[in-house]
């Protein structure tokens, strides 16, 4: 109860990839996104497109990673 929880996916590269192979390589993952067509097949499988910056994405992940901690933590739940 209070939970609201789904899954999702993204790219990501290692830490020393230079910034400009980032901002390429977004920038076609959001030309792809953006596509009629491919967002259509996304759909029929039940994924919903967030095209943004990496930026966004990493804020997302960092956002996601607290709240789980703290979910985990709430519940006493301890790494084995």
């Amino acid at each position: 109860p209070g939970y609201d929880m789904g899954s999702w996916g993204g790219f990501v590269a290692p830490m020393a990839t230079p910034k400009d192979v980032i901002d390429k390589l977004n920038a076609g993952f959001a030309r792809a996104l953006a596509e009629p067509d491919v967002v259509a097949k996304l759909d029929t499988a039940g994924i919903q497109v967030a095209a943004g910056t990496p930026q966004q994405f990493d804020a997302f992940i960092r956002q996601e990673m607290a709240r789980w901690a703290k979910v985990a933590q709430d519940a006493g739940i301890k790494p084995e």
